[in-house]
């Protein structure tokens, strides 16, 4: 038992200063850093209490407040002044329970508090929804997408699960349907396993996500010119005959080469809307823009292997001359679209 709550007090301790950190730490994306701490203080007193396991009084409101905001920063997304109201029963409501009947009055503060803790749930997972979009965003706008996301994806899953377990244990309470000393052991333990990786992700991301950001703040802009486009509509035959001047435009410009390419970029360079490029791309092939590009880098990959350029220059060199930039996106993008490793492609090509 020793062992267990200097386990606990440990991970509060560390949340604690990771907090502090972020909130003090200068950098071009403070504001969500800021954000980000909060949370991360949330979780620090939360952790030193046995109530659910780790939540002390009412600070486990806040917790999804806070990441919900740190997620429309980060993504640039507005967040409605009204939301804001969500804070406020946690802090009028200090000692609530959840006894609706006290004494033999109604206890109206229990009913106040969890609808905001609901509510502000709800609008967690609706976040979390829109995180998965601005990714596949990415991948319709960007050849080359920084591993980063996936970061700040792990992130923001382990932190709305660390959320969501407050409600397990306060539907159970409300509404039993669970009854197994095993069950919630498992549950806190998951719990603190839960939290123990969110924290080697926040160090390893918390401080270096600005280059992440201002790519979503590209894409907002490129999302916004588009809809001031009209396309026209064109029949099959004549879609498929502009797709392949397309791709011809793009391969024999070698247009693919630049690591940077982006949809906004291409546009402007073959004079083309950023929109009509995305449709020609979506409707006559089973690609997006970030699977297009990387497979003609991959072809030129392919051809140098053949000509036996790898003799001369290793694996990662190759993949730079074709527009990579990234050792971790080009294994990842040859493996996907090809089956099998760049080593084993040239094993069996040998």
């Amino acid at each position: 038992m020793e062992i267990y709550n200097s386990v606990i007090n440990s991970i509060s301790t560390l949340y604690l200063f990771l907090g502090i950190a972020l909130i003090i730490y200068k950098s071009k994306v403070q504001l969500q850093n800021i954000l980000l701490g909060f949370f991360m203080l949330c979780i620090s007193i939360s952790s030193l209490s046995e109530d659910y396991g780790y939540i002390i009084e009412d600070i486990f409101l806040f917790s999804p407040l806070f990441l919900n905001l740190y997620i429309n920063r980060l993504y640039q997304i507005k967040t409605n002044k009204f939301y804001f109201l969500l804070f406020i029963p946690g802090i009028i409501f200090y000692d609530w329970s959840l006894v609706i009947i006290q004494n033999g009055y109604f206890n109206f503060k229990p009913l106040i508090v969890l609808l905001s803790y609901f509510s502000s749930i709800i609008i967690l997972l609706n976040s979390i929804n829109k995180n998965i979009t601005y990714v596949n965003m990415l991948k319709t706008n960007y050849s080359e997408i920084s591993s980063s996301y996936k970061w700040i994806n792990t992130v923001i899953i382990l932190s709305s699960m660390w959320c969501l377990y407050p409600f397990l244990f306060i539907v159970n309470d409300m509404i039993p349907f669970i009854d197994s000393e095993l069950y919630f052991e498992t549950l806190i333990n998951f719990q603190y396993l839960i939290l123990i990786l969110l924290f080697f992700q926040i160090i390893f991301i918390g401080f270096s996500s600005s280059s992440f950001s201002e790519s979503i703040i590209t894409i907002n802009l490129i999302e916004k010119n588009e809809k001031e486009i009209n396309i026209k509509k064109v029949n099959n035959n004549e879609k498929q005959e502009l797709f392949y001047q397309l791709k011809k435009d793009i391969k024999e410009s070698k247009l693919y080469l630049d690591p940077k390419l982006s949809l906004f970029t291409l546009s402007k360079k073959i004079n083309k809307s950023p929109q009509s490029i995305s449709d020609l791309i979506n409707n006559c092939s089973d690609d997006n823009f970030y699977s297009l590009i990387n497979k003609m880098r991959i072809e030129d990959f392919k051809i140098m292997v053949v000509e036996k350029k790898h003799l001369k220059y290793n694996i990662e060199s190759i993949a730079s001359m074709c527009g990579f930039n990234s050792k971790s996106t080009f294994y990842r993008a040859f493996k996907e679209f090809e089956g099998i490793s760049p080593s084993q492609f040239i094993k069996n090509k040998s």
